[in-house]
């Protein structure tokens, strides 16, 4: 039988990581320079970028633009020849796909203004290559390092109570137009399914159902949104963690105190996430940093810091300069 409790339960579970992310293989890895390098074993902690900050402007708007191209000239979804088959069948909803699709518009203007105004989202970029051309240029000239972390970093995550999302980016516009269909087809069968069971109906109205179903459908998408990349940045490989911070200390959850660094003309906002040693399995040096007192220069760091990290390699790409 249905109740507020059991409905809220309900819709939660029917999101909760449902296509959200796609989870990645450890181990994964972390590229940065000697500086880097050196700021995250002596401090253990990485420091984590506000969403917004990153390299890649486009990132800001690139959701929306997808989006928009997924609304016919009425703000309607177009759906797909399977998703179109599945909402015909629900004739019994007292709700029609484009009225439902129209009223969430509504709500997720609202949504977005309070979002931002209650959560900031930090992000931290992985890979699961741990000897990517590409990323020893973008992140250090060749001449970087990365570290590779194991499955026990969840572990310390979770233990310190942090809210995060970790999963791989999607490059892909075909599959990121269908995932977003997805959460649509998924809010509505599920609004229909509910809201035809007359224990639902006999104490609820239609617009409480449909809060909540807006307010899990927009997270879903919010969370998506820092998973989506143009397919330019493919050679990235980026799997990525998103942590969800409190502005409101009103509200439960992870609140983190926020830090500032200058890099290349501009103050960039971020928060401390910490890890521990044992959940680095491996350091790798890059191409050009070829000279010896490199990979001894850094046993010797972590031996005089009693630390235990063995596994320490150097890239086997041969580049001539």
């Amino acid at each position: 039988m249905f109740n507020q409790r059991t409905v809220k339960a309900f819709i939660a579970d029917m999101f909760k990581n449902k296509s959200l992310v796609t989870t990645p293989k450890f181990p994964l890895y972390h590229y940065t320079d000697v500086n880097g390098l050196y700021g995250l074993i002596s401090n253990n902690e990485f420091w984590v970028t506000k969403s917004n900050y990153l390299n890649d402007p486009s990132e800001i708007t690139y959701f929306n633009t997808i989006y928009s191209e997924l609304l016919n000239d009425n703000g309607i979804l177009l759906m797909d020849n399977i998703s179109t088959e599945l909402i015909k069948k629900e004739t019994n909803a007292s709700l029609s796909f484009p009225d439902f699709c129209s009223r969430y518009h509504k709500y997720s203007n609202q949504f977005n203004e309070t979002f931002q105004e209650t959560f900031d989202l930090y992000i931290l970029s992985f890979t699961s290559n741990s000897d990517s051309l590409t990323l020893w240029s973008n992140y250090s000239s060749h001449i970087g390092y990365n570290l590779g972390f194991n499955r026990t970093l969840l572990d310390c995550w979770n233990k310190e109570n942090e809210r995060f999302f970790l999963g791989r980016v999607i490059y892909s516009k075909s599959l990121q137009l269908r995932k977003i269909r997805e959460h649509f087809l998924n809010a509505y069968l599920t609004f229909a399914y509910v809201y035809q069971s007359t224990e639902y109906t006999s104490h609820f109205t239609q617009s409480d159902l449909l809060n909540m179903i807006f307010g899990n459908l927009s997270m879903a998408l919010k969370i998506n949104s820092m998973f989506f990349k143009n397919y330019l940045f493919k050679s990235e490989e980026e799997c990525r963690a998103v942590f969800v911070s409190n502005k409101d200390y009103e509200i439960p959850g992870k609140k983190h105190e926020v830090d500032f660094r200058p890099s290349n003309g501009v103050i960039i906002p971020y928060i401390k996430v910490p890890f521990k040693i044992k959940n680095i399995s491996s350091i790798n040096i890059g191409p050009k940093n070829n000279m010896d007192i490199a990979k001894n220069g850094l046993e010797f760091f972590l031996k005089n810091r009693n630390l235990e990290i063995s596994d320490i390699n150097k890239s086997k790409i041969k580049l001539r300069y």
